[in-house]
């Protein structure tokens, strides 16, 4: 993912280990990836969770190799704009962090997102283990995107 802005906050061990404090436990940090709008909108609402370590801007899922701004607005590269979180998953879960990104999306359009239109806009989640792929994710997406309750809605129950 090419780098954009950074944000960090100084994690509770980091800081304990730099006073020698030699007790101080090791966190073993977590990433979260997830794209939709534009990644400098996108880096604030998780700065502000609890374990938030950094909220990096930048470009994934496309074809060429560190792209440059034109190269993605150039709709070529088959990028997204995203923001990768790194976070304690013990302060934060990967589910608080799911649900501040569903609050920050429209899943349901597909020209871009709000303001923002065009395919480096689009809303994904680009996971980092087997445990970041639960179905329950997706569910969650299908129900809070209106998909399922349209296709309720225009054919019944044979819809699902």
């Amino acid at each position: 993912m090419k780098r954009g802005r950074r944000s960090q906050i100084l994690s509770v061990p980091a800081f304990a280990g730099f006073l020698g404090l030699g007790n101080a436990k090791e966190v073993k940090m977590e990433k979260a990836t997830l794209a939709g709008d534009c990644f400098w909108c996108m880096e604030s609402p998780f700065e502000k969770l609890k374990g938030a370590q950094s909220a990096v801007s930048g470009y994934t899922g496309g074809t060429t190799k560190n792209p440059t701004y034109e190269d993605v607005c150039s709709g070529k590269t088959g990028h997204l704009e995203a923001v990768q979180i790194t976070f304690d998953p013990v302060q934060t879960s990967y589910e608080d962090i799911l649900n501040v990104f569903w609050r920050q999306i429209d899943p349901t359009n597909a020209e871009g997102q709000f303001c923002d239109k065009g395919g480096s806009y689009l809303s994904a989640i680009f996971y980092h283990d087997e445990n970041q792929k639960k179905p329950a994710h997706y569910n969650r997406y299908r129900s809070g995107s209106g998909r399922d309750q349209f296709l309720k809605k225009v054919w019944g129950d044979s819809g699902h």
